[in-house]
């Protein structure tokens, strides 16, 4: 786990989003290498859903987020209360 996503981190999410429905596959692989590395970093899931909920951003962008966030939950979703989500996140507020 690394250190808490910043306001920069933000828009290289929502640039590397923008990047991974580009048409050259190059650029697509490495927009989704980005996004992979910094999945584990307290703050992503919320960084998501601002991206989601930012009616101002392109909409492609914002579904593309939409699919990471549910792809992100799936992953990280743990039954056991102290565990899962919650510590990814603990870092981010």
């Amino acid at each position: 786990m690394g250190a808490p996503l910043s306001a920069q981190d933000m828009h290289s999410i929502l640039s590397c989003l923008k990047g991974a429905l580009d048409q050259n596959p190059e650029v697509q692989k490495q927009s989704e290498a980005f996004l992979s590395s910094i999945e584990s970093r307290p703050g992503f899931s919320s960084a998501l859903s601002e991206i989601i909920g930012s009616k101002e951003l392109e909409h492609s962008a914002r579904w593309l987020a939409s699919v990471h966030l549910k792809n992100f939950v799936a992953k990280h979703w743990k039954g056991k209360l102290g565990q899962g989500l919650e510590d990814l996140e603990s870092g981010a507020t």
